[in-house]
């Protein structure tokens, strides 16, 4: 997809995975998904870890087909969620 996760702390207030970094020129990018974001929901299944979010997308993947990817993101700046979707092929490209 583009992104490097890393696991919410125990502290903070919502559950998902932090968006450490997105590729600038990946579909990801250019969907809206910024470091600092949190990934809460992957294809309307709710993500509580890293791994979790790599074997939702991998799990979702298996299919074979291309397909889009809806994320749930929580933003620090908002106090609100955004809905992102893109269409992706191989979302676990590097």
């Amino acid at each position: 997809m583009g992104i490097t996760l890393a696991n919410t702390t125990r502290t903070s207030s919502v559950v998902g995975v932090r968006v450490v970094h997105v590729n600038a020129n990946d579909r990801a990018s250019k969907c809206g998904v910024r470091a600092g974001d949190v990934i809460t929901h992957i294809n309307g299944v709710g993500v509580t870890s890293h791994v979790n979010a790599i074997h939702i997308v991998q799990r979702a993947t298996d299919i074979g087909a291309a397909m889009d990817f809806t994320l749930l993101v929580e933003r620090r700046a908002s106090s609100s969620s955004s809905l992102l979707t893109w269409s992706c092929c191989d979302p676990l490209e590097h």
